[in-house]
């Protein structure tokens, strides 16, 4: 009996002191944000029981990065609400409200930014806190992800290649304006040659026999002559004609000279063509045009004459195809690539090369920078990712685009835009070299 009574008071003290333990603390979630693509970050988490709240802030270099936008990420989309502020400051803060609370994994909000030149962009800190149904808060570990270095080197090249480029539009400009000026004044000397002519011509005729002159005007910068004035020969009993003022060797010397001046310009033209192959993509980012497929395969036609050609002409990047690269006027080849894999090298002959890369898996702004000198000449490859649409498919992507749908959000970076447009396109296009009827077909 006395046992008994002894295990009886034994137990009642055990399960008071377990009812005075406090409970155990909540599984922790995961709280992580990392790049999702070219200009953007994914804020995202997982191992999430139960969350009603999130209050999440990450720190950035202001001098590295601009934030353009805060938008909601899958997690959040018809299930909460999210809200952003401090957006410019380098400190944004992101607040998620659920109704009812959540649980799973997934992204929370995407962040679209534009890096400052030399840099791919950089976020130094997160720290966010959770609160469950039950009003508790779940412990979060956080982690950050920046751009690898080889991404920073490539972004800071790219800046290089576009300053290049930007410098030397300057350049040809000037030059332009100044072969313009040239021409300007070289056409003003001919009008007064002409004019002097056909005064002299005018004059009572002398018995002193007059002796032909010619006058060469000063050259145009591509050192052919500007224009050509000839005089006519005139004896004591002949007079020019006023309708003639101008002998026809002169009006055919004028002819000639600017002939050739102007085929000098288209050359210098063309030529200024060579150093940057104008970026497909881009044509598509500035395209107010009409919207069909066949006004989008048009902006896909390539530069003539480019020292740099792609075959096939569009590859879509299923991290398996090649593009082979035709480059010409290289004795030696000093490149790097961008978002591309060097499959093959070889030289062709003593100025060309042949080079096979592979674009990575998904990418549409695959590139190859070559060095020349202390410049730099970007050739955008012409990349898309794969994506199951064809032509017929075109009426109802325009329709859905238009409401602001996300259904043919081909790249999957939350929105659509001229990028799904250029990666449409470009599958229908990559099916037409295949054989398939594709757009511009008849």
């Amino acid at each position: 009996m006395k046992y008994a009574r002894l295990l009886v008071s034994c137990t009642l003290a055990l399960l008071l002191l377990l009812a005075a333990l406090p409970d155990a603390p909540a599984a922790a979630a995961n709280l992580s944000i990392s790049p999702g693509g070219d200009g953007i970050y994914v804020l995202e988490c997982s191992a999430v029981n139960e969350v009603e709240t999130m209050d999440v802030t990450f720190r950035y270099d202001n001098s590295a990065m601009t934030i353009v936008s805060v938008r909601e990420g899958s997690l959040v989309s018809g299930r909460g609400t999210l809200s952003s502020s401090g957006i410019g400051t380098g400190e944004v803060r992101v607040y998620v409200k659920y109704t009812p609370p959540v649980s799973g994994n997934g992204p929370i909000a995407i962040i679209s930014y534009t890096p400052k030149p030399g840099s791919a962009g950089n976020v130094s800190s997160l720290r966010g806190t959770m609160i469950n149904s039950d009003k508790e808060s779940i412990p979060v570990a956080v982690s950050v992800r920046n751009p690898s270095q080889p991404d920073q080197q490539l972004a800071a090249d790219k800046a290089a290649a576009d300053k290049a480029a930007a410098d030397k539009a300057a350049a040809d400009k000037a030059a332009a304006d100044k072969a313009a000026a040239d021409k300007a004044a070289a056409d003003k000397a001919a009008a007064g040659q002409a004019a002097a002519g056909q005064a002299a011509a005018e004059q009572p005729a002398t018995r002193t026999p007059q002796v032909t002159q010619t006058t060469v005007i000063p050259s145009t910068p591509t050192g052919l002559p500007a224009s050509i004035s000839v005089g006519m020969p005139k004896d004591e009993t002949s007079k020019a004609s006023p309708e003639s003022p101008v002998a026809p060797e002169a009006s055919q010397g004028l002819a000639s000279a600017e002939k050739s001046a102007a085929a000098e310009a288209a050359t210098r033209a063309e030529a200024a063509t060579d150093d940057k192959s104008p970026e497909v993509l881009e044509r598509f980012r500035n395209y107010r045009g009409e919207r069909s497929l066949q006004a989008f395969a048009a902006l896909f036609k390539t530069t003539a004459n480019s020292s740099i050609t792609q075959e096939p002409r569009i590859v879509l990047s299923d991290g398996s195809a090649k593009a082979t690269l035709l480059i010409k006027g290289h004795s030696t080849l000093k490149y790097s690539l961008q978002k591309a894999k060097r499959s093959s090298l070889k030289k062709t002959a003593d100025n060309s090369w042949q080079l096979e890369v592979v674009p990575d898996k998904g990418t549409h702004t695959a590139a190859i920078m070559i060095r020349q000198g202390s410049s730099t000449v970007t050739f955008p490859l012409t990349v898309a990712p794969p994506a199951k649409v064809t032509d017929k498919d075109f009426p109802a992507y325009l329709s859905e685009r238009a409401k602001g749908s996300t259904r043919f959000d081909l790249n999957k970076d939350g929105v659509t835009n001229y990028i799904d447009d250029y990666i449409f396109t470009a599958n229908c296009l990559a099916a037409r070299q295949h054989g398939a009827k594709g757009p511009g077909t008849k």
